[in-house]
């Protein structure tokens, strides 16, 4: 089977999410004029210039919080199966490489790590542990943050199998414990 590179990036669905912030900012600098043009009566004009300031503090301090939520985002993901490893490379996360030799069976744990939409929407937690004998190395990622759930995720665990399949090594999952990884792993056609 010759070497497979799948490439993932969440650049077009920020879009959205700075369109968002940017409606946030114009808000808050309307809110900074309107508080000049027209302050409200029973506040001490001599106030308004700390209300403006406490306001842009809040917006100052809700960038970091946007920033922190976003970083990485832009970057680029990467899944490389081959004969010889499998590698994952995730944005602000170690380069993940293991060598088809140094492991029997692949197993993959699933948990629901968010019912609240985040940005991309709610969130699967992935575990897979490359197990041999009593070691077992363990690589995570959460859908939606580090793979698109729907484009990326089933291809992944598609050609995880048909590489286990190849290389004569055992792939199951533990707990599907979410509707999401479910109907994916049916479709796939996983059995536990």
């Amino acid at each position: 089977m010759k070497e497979i590179e799948i490439v993932d990036s969440f650049k077009k669905d920020l879009y959205y999410a700075m369109c968002c912030i940017s409606c946030y900012v114009y808000f808050f600098i309307w809110v900074s004029v309107m508080f000049f043009i027209n302050p409200p009566e029973d506040v001490d004009p001599n106030l308004l210039p700390t209300l403006i300031l406490i306001i842009w503090v809040v917006v100052g301090l809700s960038f970091f919080w946007f920033y922190g939520i976003l970083k990485g985002y832009t970057k680029t993901r990467k899944f490389k199966i081959s004969e010889i490893e499998i590698a994952f490379s995730i944005p602000n996360k170690p380069l993940f490489k293991i060598k088809w030799s140094e492991f029997d069976s692949i197993h993959i744990n699933t948990v629901r790590f968010s019912d609240a939409p985040g940005i991309f929407g709610p969130s699967t937690h992935f575990e897979l542990s490359f197990v041999k004998g009593d070691s077992k190395r363990i690589f995570e990622f959460v859908t939606n943050k580090h793979f698109h759930k729907k484009k990326v995720i089933p291809q992944i665990l598609l050609n995880l199998k048909r590489f286990a399949l190849n290389m004569d090594k055992e792939l199951r999952f533990l707990t599907v414990n979410n509707g999401f990884a479910a109907k994916m792993f049916f479709e796939i056609g996983f059995s536990s």
